[in-house]
C-alpha cells in the first residue's frame, strides 16, 4: 500500500461515516444535502484508492481518473446547494447555472474534450497533467464555487446575531476550508507539476472531524447528539495510528531517504511520540470536548439542574399571573357594571338585593381564588401527627353529605382498616375534600363514588373511583397543572394543591381515566405501625 491509497482510505472513510450518521439522525432536506457531499467526496477517495492501486497500469488510470473527475466537479455544486439551504438562500438560477458548469466541464473530461495528459508520478501511479486551457477553465470555475459558497458562509457568520449560530458557522467555515485546500487545493497543484505528493490529502479528514466535534458539541445541522467518550477515544487512537502510517510512509520518499538507519531512525521516533501525543490529545478532549474533568462535569450538571428548577419556578409564576387575570377579571366586571348603576338605581330596592348578594358573592370568589393560589404557591407548614386515615376519609364525607344527597350519589366504603398514618389533618381533610369534589362535579344523576384502602408493603393505598364522565386522554398529563380546568367555573388549583399536599407527605398520586367511563385516584401514603403508639 503506497501513502495515496493509505490517505484516501483515512479520509475517505471518514467522510463515509459523516455522510452516513447524517442520513441516520437528520431528516430535513439540509441534511440529505450534507450527506450526499459527504457522499460523493468518499466516492472521490475511493477512485484515488483504485488510482493508486492500478500502479503502471496507464487504461485502468485514465477510466479511474475520468470517474474521480466527473464525481469530483459536483463536490462544489452540492456543497453551494447545502450552504443556501444553510443560511437560507434562495438562487435558484445561479444554483442552475453552477450545475450545468459542473455537468459542462464533467462530460468534456469524460470524452477527452479537455485536453490533459497521465504521467507516472512518483515512480508509483498515473497522475493528470494539464496541456489546455480549457482545463484551467475548470480549475477557475471548480474554484470559484467553492470561494463564493464560504463567502456566504462568512457573511452569514457576520450577519448571525445568536452567538451559537456564529459558532456553528465558524466551525463549518473552518473545517470545511480546510478540507478543500487539502484536497482539491493538493490535487491542482499536483496537476500543474507542483513538487506536492497527493497523500497530503489525507487532511481532508479534518472537516469530518471538526464537523463531527461541531454537532455533538455545539448542535451543527440542528442534530443533537449526546457521544460516549468510549467513541471519541477510539477515533482518537484510528487518527493518530492513520497519521503514523502515512507519515512513515510519506516522510522517507518526500524528503529521499536512501540510508535505512535514517528511516529506522524515523521510526523510533514516531514510537517515542505517539504515546505522550496521545495522551495529550485526550487531555484536550476533556477539556474541550467533555468541558473539563468530572468533578467540574458534576459540578456543571448541578449548575444546569438549578438553571432548570429557576425557569420552571419562572414558568410557574407567568402561569400563576395569566391565571389571575382570567379568573379575576370576571368577578371584577360583575362588580364594575353594578357599581357604574349604583347611583341611578340606589332607590330601586330589588337593585340593592342584587347588589349586595352578587358583589358579596363576587368578592368571595376573588377571595377563594387568592386564598387558593397561596395555599399552592406557599404551603403552609405541615402539622404532622398520628392519624387514623379511616377516620380522615370519614370526617371528610360526612362535610358532603348533603351534597351526595341532593345529587343522589352512592357511596361505597370497602375495608376501610384501621391504618395509622403520620401527617397533617387539615392537609389530608383538603386532600379528600378536593377529589371528592371533583368526583361530584363529573357524576351524573345517581352516580356511585367507590372508596377502599389496602395495606402494600410499607405503604397504604387509597383508592377512589367513579363512573363520572372521565377524563379526556390529552388532558390526563395536564390536571395537576395550576389553573387547568374543564370546568366553566373552576379555577384550575385543586389538584394541584392536591398533588402539592401528597408530595409533601412523602407519598404519590396516580389517576388512570377512561372518557366517559369514570376515573380512578390512588393515592399512595407511607404508612405506620399503629401498635408502635397504643
Amino acid at each position: 500500500m503506497n501513502p495515496l491509497s493509505f490517505s484516501t482510505v483515512v479520509f475517505g472513510s471518514t467522510s463515509l461515516g459523516l455522510g452516513i450518521g447524517t442520513l441516520l439522525f437528520g431528516k430535513k432536506k439540509l441534511h440529505s444535502r450534507w450527506a450526499l457531499f459527504n457522499f460523493l467526496v468518499a466516492s472521490w477517495g475511493a477512485c484515488l484508492f483504485l488510482i493508486s492501486l492500478s500502479g503502471h497500469s496507464y487504461d485502468r488510470s485514465l477510466l479511474y481518473w475520468k470517474i474521480a473527475t466527473v464525481v469530483g466537479m459536483f463536490i462544489p455544486p452540492v456543497f453551494y446547494d447545502f450552504v443556501t439551504e444553510l443560511c437560507n438562500q434562495r438562487r435558484l438560477y445561479l444554483r442552475l447555472a453552477i450545475y450545468c458548469q459542473g455537468i459542462f466541464f464533467a462530460i468534456s473530461y469524460l470524452f477527452n474534450q479537455i485536453g490533459y495528459d497521465l504521467l507516472l508520478s512518483f515512480n508509483l501511479f498515473y497522475y493528470p497533467r494539464v496541456t489546455s486551457l480549457l482545463y484551467t477553465a475548470m480549475v477557475i470555475c471548480w474554484s470559484s464555487v467553492v470561494v463564493y459558497s464560504h463567502y456566504l458562509l462568512w457573511v452569514t457568520f457576520k450577519n448571525a446575531s445568536n452567538p451559537e449560530t456564529k459558532t456553528q458557522i465558524r466551525y463549518m467555515f473552518v473545517g470545511v476550508l480546510t478540507g478543500f485546500l487539502f484536497g482539491g487545493g493538493t490535487h491542482w497543484l499536483v496537476t500543474y507539476n507542483a513538487p506536492i505528493h497527493p497523500a497530503w490529502n489525507v487532511f481532508i479528514t479534518s472537516y469530518t472531524f471538526t464537523v463531527t466535534y461541531a454537532i455533538f458539541r455545539h448542535k451543527l445541522l440542528g442534530l443533537d447528539l449526546v457521544i460516549q467518550k468510549g467513541i471519541v477515544y477510539t477515533t482518537l487512537i484510528y487518527l493518530i495510528t492513520a497519521a503514523y502510517f502515512v507519515l512513515l510512509l510519506v516522510i522517507p520518499r518526500m524528503v529521499n531517504f536512501s540510508d535505512t538507519t535514517l528511516s529506522i531512525l524515523l521510526l523510533v521516533v514516531l514510537v517515542l511520540i505517539s504515546e505522550p501525543l496521545r495522551r495529550r490529545l485526550q487531555i484536550l478532549i476533556d477539556k474541550f470536548f467533555y468541558r473539563g474533568s468530572i468533578e467540574q462535569l458534576a459540578h456543571e450538571k448541578h449548575v444546569l439542574t438549578k438553571e432548570i428548577e429557576k425557569q420552571d419556578k419562572l414558568r410557574a409564576i407567568a402561569t400563576f399571573a395569566a391565571g389571575m387575570a382570567h379568573e379575576i377579571k370576571n368577578p371584577l366586571t360583575s362588580i364594575k357594571v353594578f357599581t357604574e348603576h349604583l347611583t341611578d338605581r340606589y332607590d330601586d330596592p330589588e337593585f340593592r338585593a342584587n347588589f349586595q348578594r352578587i358583589v358579596s358573592d363576587e368578592i368571595d370568589r376573588v377571595n377563594n381564588i387568592v386564598r387558593q393560589l397561596l395555599e399552592f404557591s406557599k404551603p403552609t407548614n405541615s402539622m404532622l401527627e398520628y392519624l387514623n386515615l379511616g377516620e380522615i376519609i370519614n370526617d371528610t364525607l360526612g362535610l358532603l353529605n348533603t351534597n351526595f344527597i341532593e345529587n343522589r350519589i352512592t357511596v361505597t366504603m370497602e375495608n376501610l382498616i384501621s391504618t395509622t398514618i403520620r401527617g397533617d389533618r387539615y392537609q389530608l381533610k383538603q386532600v379528600f375534600l378536593n377529589i371528592f369534589l371533583n368526583s361530584i362535579d363529573a357524576l351524573p344523576a345517581e352516580g356511585k363514588i367507590d372508596i377502599s384502602i389496602r395495606q402494600k408493603d410499607a405503604n397504604v393505598e387509597i383508592l377512589i373511583s367513579d363512573n363520572g364522565c372521565g377524563i379526556e386522554k390529552a388532558d390526563l398529563t395536564r390536571i395537576f397543572d395550576p389553573f387547568f380546568t374543564t370546568k366553566a367555573d373552576g379555577t384550575g388549583l385543586g389538584l394541584s394543591i392536591v398533588y402539592g399536599i401528597i408530595k409533601q407527605h412523602g407519598g404519590r398520586l396516580e389517576v388512570k381515566s377512561l372518557k366517559s367511563s369514570g376515573t380512578n385516584f390512588k393515592i399512595i401514603l407511607p404508612s405506620v405501625d399503629a401498635a408502635k403508639f397504643e
